[in-house]
């Protein structure tokens, strides 16, 4: 009721605000136009009388048309309308007076023009710095690069004296491109490559197409594994087994358990965009049909002029004003609908999950994570005090070990370990290969007394974890701990429990350890890192962009999309997938405890980089549209509207432009065949030898002779799942069309039909790729899903900062703080909605309707089996049962286990 009782709140401030806005935006418009005829009647000399009889005006209005030129008397230097449909037919000698002889139109506007002196041309804007003299009408010159041009011998303008951007001025009065030398580097690096490039093809062509396979044994096992990987209902626990992939088209991908239920929660997230891109469509179409596009606008852009009558422009602010109205409305309209809409599903998430969550049985619901340990306390004395002291049944305490500092070193133990049971395997089912025989050469060579006196030396992180049972058993701990029944650890330690909070894989186990200081000191120190990295990678890219787009706009006048526009927005989108990757690496070193935390860094820190970017883009295309525009200031409110419903119009065609499909289309199917059909990174390195000596060599692994099972198999795995930066492209994706919502009718109508699209075809297409191409991963937890939906406030409160823009357009005002004050309050009444839906709606139960026993048996790792110095005590110190380190793609090597025998101390746990 509370949630209800707050959304009927804001749906009737909504309202009223929305109803205000829309009254004030009449008012304005009405009186500006009103304000605007009359001064156009008085000013053209039309009289009272015939003004207020549409039968006379009609004689009157013919006269006007028949001539070309001013409608009133012009001025020096100030913008004054003309009725001249064609502008060539004007002339500076006979319309203007002597002092300014010379006419310079408005590059926006071609109904307006200004009387100018010949060294005042440069007010029409790169299209207008020559002064021509016959018929005294500023033109372009003949100087590429010439903002200005000064008299020469008093008789012709071939003298330059003012260069625009990227260009300098000479000696002799021409504009030199300053950055010609760029070329010759540009064509240097190329040809360096090429060279490169021609050197290697004999080789690469030969190990590709001629050599034999150079080990194939190891090559079939390595391809055996990267099936393995891949999500399957049997779980692969036997590698001779046939492995029984999940159906393509007809697993329902938000209730199969593929991945985890946060696999589950990002196809509802798509369903919900594919409801969002219905509600738009559907919106912006009543809108189109009921505003419609006024017909003089792309005349106008074409630079002919269609108000060849006194009134017309007033005619044409008005329907402006209608347009602004509708479009206010709808957008008012489609932002509580789509507002109403987010809440019902983040509601539906949350009771989506606890479904799925009390349908499971997973680890988590088992355990509790301890804190607080002394530092030299460890499974056994941990047992002792829970089982004899605190009179509990447990399974096992597994104990989270400080080997921050060793890490590549427990990594190298791991792996010699699971190198050693996999070749044990296959040895004992009668394969005898070269697999066996590169054991010593992938095992290493490491003392059995360095390794033990290594695990004994390590000390504890102050955590570790208790298995139960049964929920049960967990339950009653906890009611016995709520009771305050537990005594000291020591008689003076005492401890914290908690939910273990996620599943024992997606703990990163060596930062357990971590302490506050560390944190903070990483984190600075990637957060450096990936800063100086987003600043050279966009300087890379926006800086040739902007000298292309600006230099041009001024250069040329020209501002419209072009080819170039096109590449650049896949420029952008590839650079957004780069700054993916310098935003996962930075996570990395950040000490994160839990996949979970690293993964909402990641979709944070990526959706930030793309608005940022979708930011720049914006604006990139601003500046270049802002440099044609030249030096012109309407005086009447109906003439700025109109000429900056062009600018807004021009602005739109160049967004459209670089979104489609630049970043709308091409990115994400490229990507889709770049990194799951075709795997392009495993395939180079299966087929690609790189002969870079002595910088760099790397040979094709089809043709190695001397290629290692386990090198092979890691370099042949398939990416593995990300949802967090497929949640971040797809809300980039949908803020970005939203964009259009700002740039009228027309293009929402068009953009609202690709992003629909978009999201049909990505759900099919992740389908596929999570099905078939990526190895699988544990998304257990709602972290993505909260993050997402806290994320998704951003593109929703577009769409009422678009309303508010059209209030602001309606009002006739240049004040843009209306939209930025909209998007806030809609954005921070999102946030504080769904924070109350979220305590509303309760999501996991940590429920399980088996034993520890039987989950353990189906999921085939546990918090012991996960734990790395826990398995390498298990097996070089003899303490408890040795145990197999869990690895997806090698689950079958648990089958080694007998039983309950895989946990340490498995004759007490029966106790």
């Amino acid at each position: 009721m509370c949630g209800l009782n707050f959304l009927s709140f804001f749906t009737v401030v909504a309202y009223v605000s929305a109803a205000s806005a829309f009254l004030l935006g009449n008012w304005g418009v009405n009186d500006t136009v009103s304000n605007c005829r009359n001064l156009e009647r008085k000013r053209s000399g039309v009289p009272n009388a015939l003004a207020s009889s549409p039968v006379l005006m009609q004689f009157w209005q013919p006269e006007l048309r028949r001539r070309c030129g001013f409608v009133h008397s012009p001025k020096c230097g100030q913008p004054t309308r003309h009725i001249c449909t064609d502008p060539e037919q004007m002339s500076g000698k006979e319309l203007c007076p002597g002092a300014c002889s010379y006419i310079a139109s408005d590059p926006f506007f071609p109904c307006v023009g200004a009387c100018v002196p010949s060294e005042n041309c440069h007010m029409a804007g790169p299209l207008g710095t020559f002064p021509e003299p016959t018929r005294r009408v500023c033109t372009k010159g003949p100087i590429l690069g010439c903002a200005r041009y000064d008299q020469h011998n008093n008789q012709t303008w071939s003298r330059c004296t003012e260069c625009v951007m990227h260009f300098e001025l000479t000696d002799n009065g021409d504009c030199s491109y300053e950055m010609h030398h760029s070329r010759w580097l540009l064509v240097g690096l190329l040809a360096v490559a090429g060279l490169i490039i021609l050197g290697s093809l004999p080789r690469i062509f030969f190990d590709a197409c001629l050599a034999r396979e150079g080990n194939p044994s190891v090559l079939k096992i390595a391809r055996a594994h990267r099936e393995r990987c891949l999500a399957s209902q049997n779980g692969y626990h036997d590698p001779s087994q046939k492995f029984k992939l999940f159906p393509l088209w007809s697993t329902n991908m938000h209730k199969a358990e593929v991945a985890g239920a946060g696999l589950n929660m990002y196809y509802n997230f798509l369903m919900f965009l594919l409801v969002v891109s219905l509600l738009t469509l559907g919106v912006v179409a009543l809108v189109q049909w009921a505003a419609g596009t006024p017909e003089w606008l792309r005349t106008q852009l074409k630079g002919t002029c269609t108000f060849t009558s006194v009134n017309a422009i007033g005619e044409g602010a008005r329907q402006l004003g209608d347009v602004h109205t509708w479009c206010q409305w709808g957008l008012c309209f489609l932002w509580l609908l789509l507002f109403a809409a987010s809440l019902i599903f983040v509601g539906l998430q949350q009771r989506s999950f606890r479904y799925i969550d009390e349908s499971t049985s997973l680890m988590a619901d088992f355990g509790l994570r301890v804190d607080g340990l002394p530092s030299d306390a460890f499974e056994a004395e941990l047992e002792e005090y829970f089982r004899g002291h605190c009179g509990l049944q447990i399974v096992g305490v597994s104990v989270a070990y400080d080997f921050s500092g060793n890490v590549d070193l427990v990594e190298r133990l791991i792996d010699r370990h699971l190198l050693e049971k996999d070749l044990s395997w296959w040895e004992l089912a009668g394969m005898n290969n070269d697999r066996l025989k590169s054991r010593d050469q992938e095992k290493g060579l490491f003392s059995e007394g360095r390794i033990r006196a290594f695990l004994q030396a390590l000390k504890g992180s102050g955590t570790a974890f208790v298995m139960f049972p049964t929920v049960a058993d967990r339950e009653a701990f906890d009611r016995r701990l709520v009771e305050g029944q537990l005594p000291l650890l020591r008689g003076q330690c005492r401890l914290t429990f908690g939910a273990p909070r996620c599943e024992p894989m997606n703990y990163l186990w060596k930062n357990l350890a971590t302490t506050t200081l560390q944190s903070i000191r990483n984190v600075v120190k990637a957060f450096t890192v990936m800063l100086l990295a987003c600043l050279g990678l966009g300087f890379i890219i926006y800086y040739p962009a902007w000298h292309y787009f600006v230099g041009r706009a001024k250069t040329s006048g020209d501002a419209q999309g072009d080819w170039a526009t096109y590449v650049f927005g896949l420029i952008i989108a590839i650079g957004n997938g780069i700054l993916y990757l310098v935003v996962y690496a930075g996570s990395t070193h950040m000490a994160f405890q839990r996949k979970g935390k690293r993964d909402v860094f990641n979709l944070i820190g990526s959706a930030i980089i793309a608005w940022t970017n979708t930011a720049f883009m914006l604006a990139l295309q601003a500046l270049a549209v802002q440099a044609t525009r030249g030096d012109f200031e309407m005086q009447h409110n109906s003439e700025r509207l109109v000429r900056e419903e062009l600018f807004r119009v021009l602005c739109a065609d160049n967004l459209w432009y670089m979104l489609v499909p630049g970043i709308l289309i091409v990115p994400d199917i490229a990507y889709f065949f770049y990194k799951y059909q075709l795997s392009l990174v495993s395939s180079i390195k299966y087929w690609v030898t790189i002969p870079l000596w002595p910088i760099y060599y790397s040979k094709a692994l089809r043709a190695d002779p001397n290629i290692t099972p386990w090198a092979a198999e890691r370099a042949m795995e398939p990416p593995p799942m990300q949802l967090e930066f497929d949640y971040s492209n797809a809300i980039f994706i949908v803020s970005a069309a939203f964009l259009m919502l700002f740039f009228g009718t027309g293009p929402m109508m068009d953009v609202c039909i690709i992003l629909f699209s978009w999201v049909l075809v990505t759900y099919f297409l992740q389908q596929y790729s999570h099905l078939r191409k990526l190895k699988v991963g544990e998304y257990t937890s709602l972290a993505l899903s909260h993050s997402a939906s806290v994320l998704w406030g951003v593109p929703l409160s577009m769409v009422a900062c678009a309303s508010a823009n059209y209030a602001r357009l309606s009002a006739g005002t240049a004040n843009p703080s209306l939209p930025i004050v909209a998007f806030v309050l809609a954005l921070i009444s999102y946030w504080l909605a769904v924070a109350v839906v979220l305590v509303i709606v309760p999501s996991r139960c940590f429920q399980a309707d088996t034993d520890y026993w039987t989950a353990q048996q189906e999921l085939k790792y546990d918090f012991f089996n996960t734990n790395p110095v826990h398995v390498l005590k298990t097996l070089h110190l003899s303490q408890g049962s040795p145990l197999v380190y869990f690895m997806r793609g090698k689950e079958y090597l648990q089958r080694q286990r007998n039983g309950k025998m895989s946990l340490p101390n498995s004759a007490k746990a029966c106790c």
